[in-house]
């Protein structure tokens, strides 16, 4: 049975318990709604800052782009103004190169040939002018040859390019004539071969070098070394030929200044006419012998030894064919001898 003092002791407590909780209540009723606020401010805040963030973030990408752009336009007129210095740079290069090539050129033209005496710019005019005539201009070429310190300087047609070829040593002030030079011809790698096959050989039936002492060889009684060649030579002009010549031109070289050459003596094939042309991709046999050179070279050994075949051929409707087409290295076949 619960006592009167214990109901109210009870009630106490309770009435103690409900007030604390009425203030915790209220405390948590106004606490709430501050702490919304609060919350909506951060927000707000955070919202604002970060708007202003983006928009100075895009202003930022703005001022760089700027800047890019301007970088870049920036970049761009460098290198046009590279461009420029370098295009200046190689005209005047280009200016000073040529100027050095005519003075090169005149060099040649002022030298005059020890053996005739006249300048090789007269004989150059002359070489101009025939071909003018004949509907063939021809120019001046300056090659440097720094493997030799020299220059290769050229008058030939503007078509074939060939023509005629000059050394020049400036250090020396030294002209050479090379085209009738052949060891500089073969210094500086020149030919007078056409490389168009147009005649060439298909097969060599007999190549030596002989000591004529009897006219079996040569046309007179001089007694010499003779080079002689049996070949097949096929026309592969695509043209009828009715009118051919051969020819040879043998050089051998013992020292730089005893160049022998000689020309063909004699030439053994069937010639073409008009009722028998030499019909295209036909072949012939040809024989050449040279004219003999003195018999005391036997004695000694060339340094260098080379023959050029060359042809004349004509067709019917006026086609024309002149030139060395090939080139018979001929240096061992005095090992025999």
């Amino acid at each position: 049975m619960v006592t009167p003092k214990l109901t109210d002791r009870l009630r106490e407590m309770f009435d103690s318990f409900l007030k604390f909780a009425m203030k915790k209540h209220l405390l948590f009723l106004i606490w709430f709604p501050i702490s919304i606020i609060i919350i909506a401010l951060l927000f707000f805040s955070y919202k604002k800052t970060n708007n202003e963030y983006l928009k100075f973030q895009e202003n930022l990408n703005i001022q760089q782009k700027k800047i890019e752009d301007i970088e870049y336009s920036f970049s761009e007129k460098i290198d046009e103004l590279e461009n420029e210095r370098n295009i200046l740079e190689q005209t005047l290069y280009k200016a000073q190169e040529d100027n050095q090539k005519n003075k090169i050129v005149e060099i040649v033209r002022n030298t005059r040939d020890p053996e005739t005496g006249e300048t090789y710019g007269d004989f150059a005019q002359e070489i101009i002018d025939k071909g003018a005539k004949k509907l063939i201009s021809y120019k001046w070429n300056v090659e440097e040859k720094p493997e030799f310190d020299t220059y290769l300087v050229s008058l030939v047609d503007v078509i074939e390019e060939r023509g005629y070829f000059w050394e020049v040593n400036l250090s020396t002030n030294i002209v050479r004539y090379i085209s009738n030079n052949w060891l500089l011809k073969i210094q500086y790698g020149l030919t007078s071969l056409r490389h168009d096959n147009k005649f060439y050989i298909v097969e060599v039936k007999d190549e030596e070098i002989i000591f004529s002492q009897n006219n079996n060889y040569n046309t007179n009684s001089d007694n010499g070394i003779v080079y002689k060649i049996t070949a097949i030579i096929r026309n592969n002009t695509g043209k009828n030929i009715t009118s051919c010549n051969f020819g040879a031109n043998l050089i051998v070289a013992y020292s730089e200044q005893k160049i022998i050459e000689e020309s063909a003596n004699r030439i053994s094939f069937l010639r073409p006419s008009v009722s028998e042309p030499w019909l295209p991709n036909r072949t012939k046999e040809i024989t050449i012998y040279t004219k003999p050179y003195n018999s005391i070279y036997k004695n000694y050994n060339p340094i260098v030894a080379f023959c050029y075949i060359n042809v004349r051929a004509e067709d019917p409707l006026g086609y024309n064919y002149s030139g060395a087409f090939v080139e018979r290295d001929i240096i061992k076949l005095f090992d025999k001898l």
